[in-house]
């Protein structure tokens, strides 16, 4: 095991176990080659696989932050993580348009407040919106977020950027997007909203939003059809582990 690898070790079990908290700031790198007793650039490839990981976020200027992330994932080190959405239409209309569905006020499910970090008393806002590329349906998405991630929200905003919404609330450039990708049955509105036929599967994507101090401003899930959409991994070992995947 390579140097670098070590002390990538020793963050993530620090991570893992609590000593490093979520949105806790880590030493300047000048302090870390000092505890580690290595050169600069091993301490940055080091903070490099970190964020490569999806476990902390670098803010030029102001540090380097642990994100807000389930310590499950921590030791997920497949390099397919970054995914691509093709539409299997040779040819469609590039105009995208988005409708909002519904725009409620909730508490959030176990799974959503944990996602956010927040506690399951707080409120949040959820954006049911259906996206068109042209005149056809693409996708349904589900945007899940915390009052306190963008203040006041209007029916506008709801249909607009919500991440640029989030930025200007809080003040703090948005960082990065983790993605997971599922295949899920869909729903009676679903269908009839994507006009997808019984038995078709959605391919799902759930991306958590963080800003660049680590932490989490939103859940975005969205929901393909199946017979019009596909998802290729993208990464090093993409050719050797397959490259994509058809209907998951």
């Amino acid at each position: 095991m390579y140097k670098y690898e070590e002390i990538v070790r020793d963050i993530e079990e620090c991570i893992a176990n609590g000593t490093l908290k979520p949105y806790a700031k880590l030493p300047p790198v000048t302090e870390l080659c000092s505890a580690y007793g290595v050169s600069k650039s091993t301490i940055n490839q080091v903070l490099q696989t970190l964020s490569d990981e999806g476990l902390i976020s670098r803010r030029q200027g102001s540090g380097i932050y642990v994100k807000a992330i389930e310590t499950s994932s921590i030791g997920w080190k497949a390099p397919n993580q970054v995914v691509q959405i093709a539409p299997r239409a040779a040819k469609m209309p590039s105009k995208d348009s988005v409708d909002v569905i519904d725009f409620n006020v909730i508490r959030p499910e176990s799974r959503i407040s944990r996602l956010l970090g927040i506690n399951r008393q707080s409120f949040l806002y959820l954006v049911t919106r259906l996206h068109h590329n042209g005149p056809l349906p693409t996708c349904m998405e589900y945007v899940y977020l915390p009052i306190e991630s963008v203040g006041s929200l209007s029916m506008a905003a709801a249909g607009g950027d919500v991440t640029t919404e989030a930025t200007k609330h809080t003040g703090v450039p948005a960082g990065s997007f983790e993605k997971t990708v599922r295949s899920v049955l869909s729903t009676n509105d679903e269908r009839a909203r994507l006009k997808l036929e019984y038995g078709i599967p959605l391919l799902e994507v759930e991306e958590v939003g963080y800003l660049m101090d680590g932490k989490p401003f939103g859940v975005f899930i969205k929901r393909f059809p199946g017979d019009r959409f596909e998802f290729k991994a993208t990464g090093s070992d993409a050719s050797s582990s397959g490259g994509s995947g058809k209907g998951l």
